[in-house]
Parts: C-alpha cells; sequence; structure tokens
C-alpha cells in the first residue's frame, strides 16, 4: 500500500469507527467510492500527461478537453488503459474479477442512495461496510500495480499532471496521443468503446 492511498483512507477509517454515528455505513461506502473514481481519472490523466507533446502549459487544456466529455465515467476508465498503453486494467488489480463486479454493485447502489431511491436491497450497515472494504481493496491493489509500472499511484500529490520520468511509458502513450486535438478524438472513441462494451455485456445476459 502506497503511503498516499493510505492516508486518503484514513479520513474511511475514522468514520468507519465512529460508533455514535448512525450512518457510518453509508458515509463511509459513498467516500471510499469518490476516492476510487477520482484515483482512477487522476491514473488516467497522469498517463496521458507522459506524452512528449504536453508540458505544464499544457494543463488547462487538457482539463478542459476532458471536462467537455461530461459522459466519461468510472467505466470509460477502466478500458482506458489497454486503449492508451496496451496494459488491461485486470493487469494492475489483484483479483480483479471479484472485486470488478464488486465495483459494479458498489456503483449501482451509490446512484440510488445518492438520488434518494430506494434500492430494494435492504442495505445493511454491515453489507455497506463490507462494500468499502472492496473498493478500499480494489484502490489499495491499483495504487500499489500503477506506482510500480508508471511511477504514480493516484493519490499522490495535488495534480496528477506531472512528469513520472519513465521514457519507455511516454514512448508507448506517444503512440497514441500526440496533441490536444488527438488526446479530445481518443476521449471520444472510449467513450464510445466502454459503451459498446456495456451493450455487449446485457446482450450476452439475455441469451
Amino acid at each position: 500500500m502506497t503511503k498516499s492511498c493510505e492516508n486518503a483512507f484514513a479520513i474511511v477509517d475514522l468514520i468507519r469507527n465512529d460508533e455514535a454515528s448512525g450512518t457510518c455505513g453509508v458515509d463511509a461506502f459513498s467516500l471510499a467510492l469518490i476516492r476510487s473514481e477520482r484515483q482512477i481519472r487522476r491514473v488516467f490523466t497522469n498517463l496521458v500527461f507522459q506524452a512528449s507533446a504536453f508540458e505544464r502549459k499544457d494543463v488547462n487544456e487538457l482539463k478542459d478537453t476532458l471536462a467537455k466529455r461530461k459522459r466519461l465515467y468510472f467505466r470509460h476508465f477502466k478500458v482506458a488503459f489497454e486503449q492508451l498503453i496496451g496494459i488491461p486494467i485486470s493487469a494492475l488489480v489483484v483479483d480483479f474479477d471479484r472485486l470488478s463486479d464488486r465495483m459494479e454493485e458498489a456503483a449501482k447502489y451509490r446512484n440510488k442512495l445518492f438520488h434518494g431511491q430506494l434500492t430494494g436491497d435492504s442495505l445493511t450497515t454491515s453489507r455497506l461496510l463490507s462494500l468499502e472494504d472492496d473498493v478500499r481493496a480494489w484502490c489499495l491493489s491499483l495504487s500499489d500495480s500503477s506506482n510500480e509500472r508508471f511511477g504514480y499511484d493516484g493519490f499522490a500529490g495535488s495534480t496528477s499532471f506531472v512528469k513520472n520520468g519513465k521514457p519507455e511509458i511516454s514512448k508507448i502513450v506517444d503512440q497514441r496521443i500526440s496533441s490536444i486535438g488527438a488526446y479530445g478524438a481518443f476521449l471520444k472513441e472510449l467513450e464510445g468503446k466502454a459503451q459498446r462494451k456495456t451493450a455487449d455485456r446485457a446482450d450476452q445476459s439475455s441469451l
């Protein structure tokens, strides 16, 4: 576990261990999921910034380009690694299949909870904390693997727009992204690929 990842979950531990709180389950679960979504986005944007074409002067434009893609979510960034550098996220997260299913389950509950809807599953505090355990396990595994392979864990520092000093990564990223325009095109393509994967899973489940 990287130190910055440990620090990111310290507040989650405080919430979990607050015996006086009647909402520690949903609060810890929600914050952990927010941590995971921020982490995967930051690892992705850090990888993009390894492109030789980008320097600090390009950061605002890089941020604006991503912000314009308003329908990019966690599932899109999950497929981004393989598209960008040829490494599937399944190679970065231990126990990937189980944890990936749990992340999808967590997202489903989060969407309903955040909109004040009933989940229909009578979520107990213990069940929510069990989900938080697996969200945390996902983050810890991704942080360790990303830090080892890319030099950045998704939690360290105040910004993900830093150079990691790994020319082998820059060389790979350069093949896909060589300008702001190419970055925008990559994001548009990524959005479409994730949507097709989701549709394919739905079709298979109906067979």
